[in-house]
């Protein structure tokens, strides 16, 4: 059935995605604990830099539901953004940068939150993750259906390669045509990562 193809292909980007990420998570960590100050310094340069677009941390709010909503409003921007990322089949290096902030966090949490990460910080990290890669996947099955692009890095890279020479690269298939036939898989998957959101934002105000 043609779900399945289109499901398939979402997880081979899904795949590719998660292997970007793990390689960036796996080498900023082994930094972090090879060289703690400096990448605490790093990181804390990064920090003020979501300061200033409007993170916050717990202690800046006054009630639960504040939290909440605030969890909701930054987990949704970040899963819209890697989403367009996606859908510009440039997942891989959204990838990257995502992979190397969660390793500052995990790594250097002992220096940052005073204790190391525990089994419910790791299975929320797991959660944002996960919702990360689905995001970015599912735009990045379309898109590559659309510009005929397999997710492989030798034709990721192909495509990257002219993509960035010319942006407005035409697509060789009319995206009315094919958002039909996707446009099942598409809403589903919107629902499942909205799912994800709600419960990571449950979770880290009244699931600790």
């Amino acid at each position: 059935m043609e779900w399945r193809s289109q499901f398939r292909l979402i997880i081979r980007w899904g795949s590719m995605n998660a292997k970007f990420f793990l390689i960036a998570f796996l080498v900023v960590g082994l930094l972090s604990l090879l060289f703690p100050l400096p990448m605490l310094s790093l990181f804390g340069k990064w920090a003020t830099l979501l300061s200033f677009f409007g993170a916050k941390t717990a202690e800046q709010f006054t009630s639960s539901s504040q939290m909440l909503v605030h969890i909701l409003q930054r987990n949704s921007i970040a899963a819209l953004v890697f989403f367009i990322i996606g859908f510009l089949l440039q997942a891989p290096l959204a990838m990257l940068f995502g992979g190397g902030f969660y390793a500052f966090i995990v790594f250097l949490a002992p220096h940052t939150i005073g204790r190391s990460f525990g089994i419910f910080d790791w299975l929320l990290i797991a959660i944002e993750v996960l919702a990360l890669v689905a995001s970015s996947s599912l735009s990045s099955g379309f898109a590559g259906a659309l510009y005929q692009v397999s997710p492989t890095l030798r034709d990721w890279w192909r495509y990257s390669k002219k993509s960035w020479r010319s942006l407005s690269m035409k697509a060789p298939i009319n995206w009315k045509d094919l958002l039909r036939p996707w446009l099942p898989i598409l809403l589903s998957g919107i629902i499942v990562i909205a799912g994800l959101i709600l419960f990571m934002a449950w979770f880290e105000v009244y699931g600790y």
